[in-house]
Parts: C-alpha cells; sequence; structure tokens
C-alpha cells in the first residue's frame, strides 16, 4: 500500500477528490517499486477517473427513470424478423444523433418492443455522460396538470424538462390531448428544436398524427417542429411479450428435463423423456396435497405452520397452542380423530427434518409406524 499521511488524504477529500485518494492509498508498493513518480500518479489519476467515471453514468441511469434498467442495444432479438436495420441500431449506438440534434421516432404494433428500445436508447446516452429521462405521455400531461396550479409551476417544469438531453416519450398521442396538452407541447419542442433530442414511442403513423393532434394550428406547429430533423424506425409486428414469455417457458421445460437427465432425443428417447416428465410432476404434486393435508390436521390440533423464506414450510406451536397442551400424555397420546398419520421408515425418519425433527436422530428402524403430533415433539 501506498504511504499516504492521514493530512494529506483528508486535503484531497476536502478538494473533492476522494477518488484520486483511494488510487493513490490502494497502489501496491511492491508493484509500483521503480515505476517514476509521474507513471505512478497517472496510473492513480486514471483509476480515479475511471471510479468516477463508472459512478456518475450510475447516477445517470438511476435518474433516468427508465422503464427497462438493464436494456442494452446489444441484446436486441429477433432483428431480422422484426425489420430492424443493424446499422441503424449500431449509429444510434454511438449517440452521433444526439450531436447533430436529431430526433428517433420507434413505431410499431402493441408489443413491439418500442418502450425496450427506447430504455436502451436513453442507457446508451447515459453512458456516454448525457441527461437523460424516460417517461410515458400520460404521466407527461399529469405532472403538466400538477405543475399549473402551483405559482410559477408552469415556467418551472418547461425548463426541467427542456434542459434533459435526451427526452424519451413513450405512449406518444396514445390519449388525444386536449388544447392546454397541445399547448405545452408546442412550447415543450419549441425549447427543445435545434438544442436537444426527442425519441418517440408510438403506435400510430405519421399520416396519423395530425388528427390525433387537432388538425388545427397547434398539429401544424408539433408536426413541423418533429418530422424535418428525425430518423423513424418501423419496429414491425412481432409482438416481444410473447416472444420472452415463450422462451422463458421453453427454457424452464429445458431445465427440468436436464434435471431429470434428459438430452436429447437420440440419446435417450423424447418419449421416455416427456413420461419422465410427467411423471416428475405427478410425485411433486402428490408431494404438495400430502403436505397441505398434514398442515390442516395439524393446525386444527394446535400446530401451525410458518413458511420459511429458503424452503418448504416449518411446524410451529402458538402459545395459544403451547406443547403441554397438546396431548397430556404425550408418549402415549392417542391418534386425533380422522387422523391416520404418516408411515414412516429409514428413508422418511432420516430426511424428514422438515416434519419429524426431533425423532430423525434416533429412529432408524426400516419398519412403518404412526407418527401423532405429540410423538413427533419428542415429547
Amino acid at each position: 500500500m501506498s504511504g499516504i499521511d492521514a493530512e494529506t488524504k483528508r486535503k484531497l477529500r476536502e478538494m473533492g477528490v476522494p477518488a484520486l485518494a483511494d488510487a493513490l492509498e490502494g497502489q501496491d508498493a511492491g508493484l509500483t517499486l521503480g515505476i517514476p513518480f509521474g507513471e505512478r500518479v497517472k496510473l492513480a489519476v486514471d483509476d480515479a477517473h475511471a471510479t468516477f467515471t463508472h459512478a456518475k453514468v450510475e447516477g445517470l441511469i438511476r435518474r433516468a427513470g427508465l422503464r427497462y434498467p438493464n436494456a442494452d442495444l446489444r441484446r436486441l432479438d429477433l432483428l431480422e424478423q422484426r425489420g430492424l436495420d443493424r446499422g441503424v441500431i449500431a449509429q444510434l449506438g454511438t449517440c452521433a444523433f444526439i450531436e447533430r440534434q436529431q430526433n428517433v421516432v420507434f413505431q410499431g404494433f402493441t408489443g413491439s418492443g418500442k418502450s425496450y428500445l427506447g430504455s436502451a436508447l436513453a442507457k446508451q446516452a447515459c453512458q456516454h455522460r448525457y441527461r437523460a429521462h424516460y417517461i410515458r405521455m400520460p404521466d407527461l400531461e399529469e405532472s403538466w396538470a400538477a405543475a399549473r396550479d402551483k405559482p410559477g409551476g408552469k415556467e418551472k417544469w418547461l425548463r426541467k424538462f427542456a434542459s434533459f438531453t435526451l427526452l424519451v416519450i413513450d405512449e406518444w398521442l396514445l390519449d388525444l390531448p386536449d388544447e392546454s396538452v397541445r399547448s405545452m407541447l408546442l412550447e415543450l419542442l419549441e425549447r427543445r428544436y435545434d438544442d436537444a433530442s426527442t425519441v418517440f414511442c408510438t403506435q400510430y403513423a405519421k399520416k396519423d398524427w395530425h388528427q390525433r393532434l387537432g388538425s388545427g394550428v397547434h398539429a401544424d406547429a408539433i408536426m413541423d417542429r418533429i418530422v424535418h430533423n428525425t430518423i423513424w424506425i418501423e419496429t414491425g409486428s412481432t409482438n416481444m411479450r410473447e416472444h420472452g414469455a415463450a422462451t422463458m417457458a421453453a427454457g424452464a421445460d429445458a431445465g427440468e428435463r436436464d434435471c431429470l437427465g434428459w438430452r436429447s432425443p437420440a440419446i435417450s428417447g423424447g418419449a421416455q423423456a416427456d413420461d419422465r416428465l410427467a411423471l416428475n410432476r405427478n410425485i411433486r404434486w402428490r408431494w404438495t396435497l400430502q403436505i397441505l393435508n398434514e398442515a390442516k390436521q395439524d393446525i386444527r390440533h394446535g400446530c401451525s405452520w410458518r413458511a420459511g423464506v429458503f424452503g418448504p414450510p416449518v411446524r410451529r406451536f402458538s402459545r395459544s397452542a403451547s406443547p403441554t397442551n397438546v396431548s397430556r400424555h404425550p408418549r402415549r397420546s392417542r391418534k386425533p380423530p380422522g387422523f391416520r398419520g404418516f408411515l414412516s421408515g429409514r428413508y422418511w425418519d432420516r430426511t424428514s427434518d422438515l416434519f419429524r425433527v426431533r425423532e430423525a436422530r434416533y429412529r432408524c428402524a426400516n419398519r412403518p409406524r404412526w407418527c401423532s403430533v405429540g410423538s413427533d415433539l419428542g415429547l
């Protein structure tokens, strides 16, 4: 470790460079032995700058309010089926359109991945250290209505949303805007024109925008500030939600088959694997029913079940039903009415810590016996 006294570290932190102090403190004396002082300082500055940049990017992403925080332009499915151009997506990933103050429109059917693309583009902008913000059109209208009722709220609201380098408006024109909303959109887009970039995610084609904006003067002015410097991208008609659900279901079935030793029909036989899969599901279902029946009987006779965080339920007694109240003579307790108990043997006793904890250590007889509530508790 580099020997930096406490006073020097305090001064560095006071100047607002705690990352540099940590980088200098973290340098290994053995690894940096013989390295010139200037090179050591360069290594420390590079380390501190990387830490600072990562923290700033994470803060930008967190404050962007993304609908899909894990969205990534590099992980897009079905590009060819959806008609997406890889070259255009790669060009958007460079964020060059932000430097040219261009707008982007993602237009497609419901579930075609517009919101994901908008979130991924906003996240990419944050990684390039641009201020981005994601908001749905209904939420934008609601926040505008709340700002109008406050003194000076309109101007403050407009300054806030005009200051974002990239603004993603999802569900654009989903609802017909009223006169107040149209005036707000015109003023907001006027302030952002030739100064910032806006991303629109919508189901409606460009030819329908004018009508949904009221077909008036406001509609002409709003359209004029959008359409002339915009990159239009069709997201197709493939439902990505349905595709994602099918993929997850296929992955779950594949994982379950792997647990059963299934590899491929050519190796183990497809029919045989399906039979083993159905058998496993039947066993699990019957085991679940058995647990539920046991829980009903225990609750009826004084026990309560509490689900664990990482495992099956655990039997516990409530205050009102203490172990002394369960049976007057625990070791000779009669079976409760209608309760037939469970057959237990070597396998059941050694693996039944979840149900027969106390006696699992002592009973190794490989013969069935009745299990009552009192005997289960070792009373």
